[in-house]
């Protein structure tokens, strides 16, 4: 079977250290300084809690593995407003889980009721505590009692994530039948949709469902969103061709998945060379960047709130220049700050392309051999056939 990367789903950050281009430190200190220019300039108060502003330095100590960074920045009491104490009890709850220290992680979570907006979540990675201690029976319960509670407060997006999640969970114990009843509930405007699609290829192609995974695959195909899922739709239903015996499409679509596959590569050279600035456009959400044509999503390298303020920093500056009240001393500041952001995403995304490239180079290897076996499944048959003739 070939290698499936777009499906592939960390239940919660603890799994993954990210972002190791820039301290913890440097990106905290860069929304301070927003912070302080936004308060300054009056553009709006600032009325966050203070104990949001800790736990959005608390994230991204958690996003780079720094478990014990995170636990001092983020303290839970019972004097924070109740949505805050909820927050600070998930990200406790997280770094004690990155400790290895699950028992801890669960009573935190625990600690977040039904009537928080931060329930689900919480519940989420509960779930994930389950799966990875091989309790998967108890993860689906879990996930499907929040999924089923109609008096959950969570938004669309959290909703498609868990049955994204769940899905997955169903895809690893080999439940295919019920992973793809969960996928087709995912909103078709979920940033999970193209995810979502291919994990339901996969599931159909593993019971032998080509009806299914090939109109799926065609979606994808003909609706590519420049994101994994898209490019691992050409391999993908190569593949499919093959299981089903049919080596004259699989050797054209493998054949076609070559040629897309080095013309996406080439794309990422053009991009990530060092000579040209690396241009970059925000796509669907604030975390989601088209490069050259390559979707790239950023959300796992820095934490949502990092997005947020370099949007907030854009308007400012836009603001600002319209602005004939403003001193330039904050034009200037707002300007240096804002490309300090940039630099740091496009560093990001540059990192980002070279990970792609490598799952490309996967695929492209992976499309060749498929090409020569089908070729050579075709041969095979067509000796078959005239030694037949022949007697």
């Amino acid at each position: 079977m070939y290698i499936f990367n777009a499906i592939i789903f960390f239940l919660v950050s603890v799994c993954s250290v990210q972002a190791k281009e820039y301290p913890a430190e440097y990106l905290i200190d860069l929304e301070k300084k927003f912070n302080t220019l936004r308060s300054e300039i009056y553009i709006t108060s600032n009325t966050e809690p203070d104990s949001y502003r800790k736990q959005n330095a608390a994230l991204y100590h958690i996003k780079k593995g720094a478990w014990g960074k995170s636990i001092k920045r983020v303290q839970p009491d019972k004097t924070s407003a109740a949505g805050c104490q909820d927050y600070n009890n998930i990200l406790y709850g997280i770094s004690m889980q990155g400790l290895k220290n699950k028992k801890s992680a669960l009573n935190f979570y625990r600690r977040v009721y039904r009537d928080s907006v931060h329930y689900a979540t919480a519940q989420l990675n509960i779930a994930s505590i389950y799966q990875r201690e091989g309790r998967a029976e108890k993860a689906i319960l879990t996930i499907r009692k929040v999924l089923s509670d109609s008096s959950v407060l969570m938004d669309v997006e959290l909703t498609n994530k868990l049955l994204f999640t769940l899905a997955n969970i169903y895809i690893r114990e080999n439940r295919y039948l019920e992973s793809m009843k969960i996928l087709r509930r995912i909103e078709t405007r979920s940033i999970y949709s193209s995810r979502a699609m291919i994990a339901l290829a996969f599931s159909a192609l593993e019971i032998k469902d080509y009806s299914t995974a090939l109109n799926t695959l065609n979606y994808l195909l003909n609706n590519n969103q420049h994101d994994l899922a898209g490019d691992e739709s050409y391999i993908t239903i190569a593949f499919l061709y093959e299981s089903k015996g049919d080596y004259i499409r699989a050797a054209e679509y493998y054949k076609r998945a070559v040629a897309y596959y080095k013309k996406r590569i080439n794309k990422i050279d053009i991009a990530t060379n060092r000579k040209k600035a690396l241009k970059y456009l925000n796509l669907r959400n604030k975390h989601n960047f088209i490069v050259n044509e390559i979707q790239i999503d950023l959300i796992e390298e820095l934490p949502a709130a990092f997005f947020d303020t370099y949007f907030m920093l854009e308007k400012l500056v836009q603001r600002i220049s319209e602005s004939t009240d403003v001193k330039n001393e904050f034009h200037d500041r707002a300007i240096t700050l804002y490309h300090d952001y940039r630099k740091v995403i496009k560093q990001l995304l540059h990192k980002q392309l070279k990970v792609r490239k490598k799952i490309l180079t996967s695929y492209l290897k992976q499309s060749n051999y498929g090409f020569i076996l089908s070729n050579d499944q075709l041969v095979s048959e067509m000796e078959i056939k005239n030694h037949a003739v022949s007697e």
